[in-house]
């Protein structure tokens, strides 16, 4: 990424120094000059619920990126060599007529009136599973599995995308993207309704809606939510004396989306970043007499972050991301009968700790808004 950047920068120097060394711009391949708006384009949108982190691990693609993502290296180099560069305000391309249609389109989709403010909606929900009731609901064909990996429980009505420019594969692990036609999007919620139905008897399942975000054709949106934690984690020798020190670490998730209409209206491609960041455990160090002399927070962070995710804009978008982790969870046993006796059944009681695994799925969807949700 860094080697792009360099790459790019070096061609808006040279798109200042060229003209003023030769008078004028080689054009063997017939390449001509644009100027292209840049703006105006849309500011991003937060939804937020607590006290989140106020920033953004991501920020929003620009005109300029998206023509970098579009095309690669070989695109501005030898006989076909062209130029790009920024000042803000406008977009300056040296470059043939077929680049040049290219780069208006890019444009095109991000200001054009007729698409400017067409609404998408982003929407994330949270699902734990321990894995003897995940192994169940995946024979269990009513529920909608069709697969025994469990990066995939969710695919029976879901066709696997590809990453930028039809790689095989994503960038981040333990991520699966979907496109989901327009017949199946209600079958799909089905299928997700009757899971979630039979978790809540499971006590060791959790499920949790997050918040929903619209947005515009072009625009970042972002949902946050989270609370602040403080911990005394140490000392720290002054001048003035011994001072206390304090770190403050935003418990809480952070997902962001931005959709991209195609120039023809047909497709859509949406970058997607979730990050999540849990205070796991908290270890004391005491000092004599047992008092706490400070504390080392734990904490678990795992992130993912995907671009160029293409899908129908009559479909949806949904991405799916796999964590696990253990947890530990008090187990009883009495004897038959003697057990169920008031006061006297503590005699006959063993009390045990266990440890499951439970898997976690972090779903992100996005669609036009007013699609179709079944429900």
């Amino acid at each position: 990424m860094a080697k792009e950047g360099r790459y790019f920068l070096t061609l808006a120097i040279l798109l200042a120094i060229i003209p003023v060394a030769l008078g004028q711009l080689p054009n063997p391949s017939g390449q001509v000059w644009r100027e292209y708006p840049t703006g105006p384009t849309w500011q991003p949108k937060m939804e937020s619920s607590g006290s989140p982190s106020p920033d953004l691990p991501i920020n929003s693609p620009t005109i300029l990126d998206m023509v970098k993502r579009e095309t690669d290296e070989s695109s501005w180099t030898g006989q076909n060599f062209g130029l790009i560069g920024t000042n803000g305000q406008k977009l300056f391309v040296y470059h043939n007529p077929a680049m040049q249609q290219r780069v208006g389109e890019t444009v095109g989709r991000f200001l054009r009136p007729e698409t400017r403010h067409v609404p998408f909606v982003m929407e994330t929900m949270n699902l734990t599973l321990a894995d003897d009731f995940a192994e169940k609901m995946i024979i269990d064909a009513e529920a909608g599995f069709s697969s025994t990996d469990s990066a995939t429980v969710f695919s029976k009505y879901l066709h696997p995308i590809f990453a930028p420019k039809g790689e095989p594969g994503l960038h981040t692990q333990r991520i699966s993207a979907y496109r989901v036609n327009k017949d199946n999007i209600p079958k799909l919620y089905e299928s997700w309704g009757l899971l979630f139905h039979r978790a809540e008897g499971d006590s060791r399942s959790e499920q949790s809606t997050g918040l929903k975000l619209v947005t515009h054709n072009g625009q970042l949106g972002a949902i946050l939510v989270g609370t602040p934690r403080t911990f005394f984690t140490g000392h720290e020798l002054l001048p003035e004396g011994v001072q206390p020190v304090y770190t403050t670490i935003h418990e809480g998730a952070t997902v962001c989306g931005f959709s991209l209409l195609s120039w023809d209206g047909r497709t859509v491609d949406s970058d997607v970043h979730v990050e999540y960041t849990q205070v796991t455990d908290v270890e004391r160090k005491t000092q004599k007499y047992g008092e706490v002399a400070y504390v080392i927070p734990k904490v678990t962070k795992f992130s993912l972050s995907e671009k160029g995710l293409r899908w129908p804009v009559d479909g949806m978008l949904v991405v799916i991301m796999e964590s696990q982790r253990l947890v530990e969870r008090k187990i009883e046993h009495g004897t038959p009968m003697l057990s169920k006796i008031p006061y006297f059944h503590r005699l006959f009681k063993n009390t045990a700790i266990g440890r499951t695994t439970q898997t976690v799925y972090t779903v992100v969807t996005v669609r036009q808004a007013g699609g179709d949700r079944g429900h």
